[in-house]
């Protein structure tokens, strides 16, 4: 996303005093000030118009399906911003494939021109998160009313820890290791000279934990197609793959090669479902110029289809105050 301009939408009134009301969106972006100032409310339109640029980029549904109920009963309501919406209000964001405006309940889009547009894999970390460190699994998933996000992210901090097993963090030489045989998560020192469960440190590794555990999981390349609100590759997905690669005519004798590494299962399922043949490789040698450009047409249009990055979106809890409300 490149910049958004909202007002009078939630907490937020008139929207930014600066540029217009545009705020732009850069590749580290962070927002700072009191509480009801309507940080986390920006960050989660962010969120909502990446996921479903991605989404109409991809395939997932048409763009005549994006209607102004739609935004608000299902995308709006899953990070808890459904009913902030009153007289006035007005959002615009400027993406990388899609322009978007909402305005007198109605929602507008336009399509740019063809970008250079990497599917992200989102993630929207909530302020929540330390009830995960100090609650068993099979009871969190039982608790009803929680914020839709937390239980996104506890399906992915359920992989994460297993798969990490252990990792040094960042803070006091701690080491987080968890034991799959017990289903615990622990914290030591270095040395090991002391180990504790997670559920009895400290409130910042609480809240560290499934932050950090998440963030390094799905940051991973050959994470990127783990988890996703919505399957990877629907069958809806897979058939308009089907259908578009025909239209491309391939030449027979072209072999697509891909460095070993990137080989996520979602990028296997977009090439199994176009039926053009692949090979991974140390080294990849495109020397036939011949098929140069049609080898690039095809990564392109593959590349609307599987996740190639990470776009990390973290609320930090309120209970570390802004220092005017400490005071």
């Amino acid at each position: 996303m490149n910049r958004l301009r909202v007002k009078e939408f939630g907490p937020i009134t008139s929207g930014y005093g600066q540029d217009g009301g545009w705020i732009t969106i850069k590749k580290i972006t962070f927002f700072c000030g009191p509480q009801g100032s309507g940080k986390s409310t920006v960050a989660k339109l962010v969120s909502t118009f990446s996921w479903i640029e991605k989404a109409l980029q991809r395939g997932d549904f048409a763009e005549d399906e994006l209607t102004y109920k739609m935004l608000k009963e299902e995308r709006f309501e899953y990070l808890g911003i459904g009913n902030y919406f009153r007289k006035g209000t007005e959002i615009e964001v400027e993406g990388d494939v899609y322009s978007f405006k909402v305005k007198n309940n109605r929602v507008s889009f336009q399509k740019k021109e063809e970008t250079d547009y990497k599917l992200p894999k989102i993630m929207y970390v909530p302020a929540e998160r330390n009830f995960l460190s100090v609650v068993d699994e099979k009871v969190a998933d039982t608790i009803k009313g929680l914020p839709k996000t937390l239980y996104t992210l506890l399906e992915e901090y359920k992989k994460a820890k297993p798969a990490l097993k252990r990792i040094e963090l960042p803070l006091n030489n701690t080491v987080f290791f968890f034991d799959e045989d017990k289903v615990v998560s622990f914290l030591s020192n270095k040395d090991g000279t002391y180990t504790i469960p997670v559920s009895e440190s400290a409130s910042g590794f609480q809240s560290l934990l499934p932050l950090i555990l998440v963030s390094r999981f799905l940051s991973e390349p050959q994470r990127y197609d783990v988890a996703s609100s919505i399957q990877p590759l629907s069958f809806k997905v897979t058939n308009k793959i089907k259908n578009e690669a025909k239209l491309l005519r391939v030449p027979q004798g072209v072999t697509l090669q891909f460095l070993s590494g990137s080989e996520t299962n979602e990028l296997k399922a977009a090439l199994e479902a176009s039926g053009i043949v692949y090979s991974f490789n140390k080294n990849i040698n495109e020397s036939d110029v011949g098929t140069h450009q049609i080898v690039k047409q095809i990564k392109q249009f593959l590349a609307r289809f599987y996740n190639q990055c990470f776009l990390n979106i973290v609320e930090e809890p309120e209970q570390n105050l802004y220092p005017l409300s400490q005071r």
